[in-house]
């Protein structure tokens, strides 16, 4: 007697298939994690990163000058330590991006994120051509959306009015904190 599968056994069977795929799903390896970091260039691309967003820093260093000195406009001199910080806001990124905890940040992101089997299909696509100029890519969108980020923050921000809103709230929250301090 032949038997033939109804629709909700096939249901079922694919169901416990995914379902076993996710719970045997074998963590990455180290080897391949290397692997996988090396071929990224995580490292090498957020420090590129950090030397594309000279102008992110250059108006950041110029909002911290005016916040700092209660200026709307810079004149010559505030301009040439404007850039003296961008300077130093750039170099203390780097730094950052450098630094041992950074690296081992990134490690276990990479490790969470992905599977071994997920992490050796992502090194067969970072082995390629495409795959590199696609990674190359990804790492400059993301740096251009940071950046119009900041600047339709800093524009947003700049609004007279939204800046009046966000003084108020934040007032009305700090308020009871300073009059607890003052109690």
């Amino acid at each position: 007697m032949k038997k033939t599968h109804t629709w909700r056994q096939s249901f079922i069977l694919s169901c416990s298939l995914c379902f076993s795929t996710a719970v045997f799903a074998q963590p990455v390896q180290e080897k391949t994690l290397n692997q996988l970091i090396d071929l990224s260039n995580l490292s090498g691309l957020i420090l590129k990163s950090s030397r594309d967003m000279r102008p992110m820093f250059d108006t950041q260093a110029e909002e911290i000058l005016k916040m700092n000195l209660a200026i709307t406009a810079l004149n010559a001199q505030q301009k040439k330590a404007a850039a003296q910080i961008s300077t130093l806001l750039q170099s203390t990124n780097e730094g950052i991006v450098s630094d041992p905890q950074f690296l081992s940040m990134i490690r276990k992101n990479f490790q969470q994120a992905f599977t071994e089997e997920e992490a050796q299909a992502y090194i067969a696509f970072l082995s390629t051509p495409m795959g590199q100029s696609i990674n190359q890519k990804s790492a400059g969108l993301m740096n251009n959306i940071l950046q119009e980020s900041m600047t339709i923050s800093s524009a947003i921000m700049n609004d007279s009015e939204r800046q009046q809103s966000f003084n108020d709230k934040l007032a009305s929250i700090l308020q009871p904190l300073l009059l607890l301090l003052n109690n």
